[in-house]
């Protein structure tokens, strides 16, 4: 399937557009939600970001994103971006692309979603960020290592994450 991408005129007039989705209670939490059927290819959401201040640490930020290859550079997103759980790579109904140098995101539907589905994409650093390890853990997601950054010790075990069909809902997002 090909996305179907906004025009720079379509962003540039609307720099964030989330009417696709809502926010509301999942069973974890608040979770994001298709406003109304969606198609594969849909780009579901655009929005842009802030970065956080140099030095800040998002390996224990689980609401943050990681912003940079490097893994060095987090930022918060507009819309609804932070309220779409994660999934297994094969159960997630939709992707995030990333422009980091534009200060930019798309997300688009990976399968056909109905009205009232819950929006899940799996987190880029769900592989390698600390407060994530629990998570990739409950999906059977293998973790990297990590590198320890600014002094932060590794999660402790006892965190408890639900998972249910594949899927894991907590409120957090990535």
């Amino acid at each position: 399937f090909t996305f179907q991408k906004p025009t720079e005129a379509e962003r540039e007039k609307e720099k964030v557009k989330c009417s696709a989705v809502m926010v509301k209670r999942s069973k974890f939490g608040d979770g994001a939600f298709a406003a109304r059927d969606i198609k594969q290819g849909e780009c579901v959401e655009w929005g842009i970001v802030r970065r956080l201040p140099p030095g800040f640490d998002g390996h224990s930020a689980e609401y943050v994103f990681t912003w940079s290859e490097d893994r060095t550079v987090w930022a918060m997103t507009s819309g609804t971006a932070a309220f779409f759980n994660t999934a297994s790579p094969e159960k997630a109904n939709s992707k995030m692309i990333r422009f980091f140098d534009e200060d930019r995101f798309e997300m688009y539907a990976t399968k056909d979603i109905a009205a009232g589905e819950e929006l899940t994409h799996t987190y880029r650093s769900l592989r390698w960020r600390k407060c994530f390890k629990p998570i990739a853990e409950c999906l059977g997601v293998e973790s990297e290592s990590c590198p320890p950054q600014n002094g932060h010790s590794k999660i402790k075990n006892g965190i408890s994450m639900k998972v249910q069909n594949g899927v894991v809902q907590n409120g957090v997002v990535h």
